[in-house]
């Protein structure tokens, strides 16, 4: 918000005017709209439906218990936390397969408040760019294969 200004003709306060009172961008705005620009081209990198399944399946989960955070307040006491992250790590598991990075994050899903922390979607992006990065590698390592004939121009 702009910060009113005195008008030294008739001393009062005037706001400044932006072109169609529009307001230059934030460092934070521009911050976060990079995160998501950047967040937008990982999740469109994800040619697999389980990858894209297991990101809704592990933000459905986090928001869950984040938004529903009275009825999860007990912890590894409460019985609806406890069901709802053993569900989330069976469905998880049957899509991506077993992964380590399941291990830690059941288990801190056990700490009471530990589930305002987005574990299991960190948990997701942890699996699935190690799967991404292990794909576009194995991609690039595959030989060229060039056709019959004269040789062609280097790249550059």
């Amino acid at each position: 918000m702009a910060t009113p200004v005195l008008d030294r003709a008739s001393n009062e306060k005037v706001r400044p005017q932006f072109a169609n009172d529009e307001r230059p961008a934030t460092n934070d705005q521009e911050e976060t709209m990079s995160f998501l620009d950047s967040f937008l081209d990982y999740f469109k990198s994800l040619k697999s439906p389980e990858h894209r399944l297991a990101w809704a399946v592990a933000i459905a989960a986090d928001a869950l218990q984040i938004a529903a955070f009275p009825l999860f307040v007990e912890g590894g006491i409460s019985p609806a936390d406890s069901l709802l992250d053993l569900i989330v790590a069976f469905v998880l598991i049957r899509l991506l397969g077993w992964h380590w990075a399941f291990l830690p994050t059941l288990a801190a899903e056990l700490i009471p408040g530990a589930d305002l922390f987005p574990t299991w979607t960190a948990a997701v992006w942890f699996v699935t760019r190690q799967q991404v990065k292990a794909n576009s590698t194995s991609r690039s390592k595959d030989p060229e294969i060039l056709p019959p004939g004269p040789a062609p121009e280097p790249h550059r």
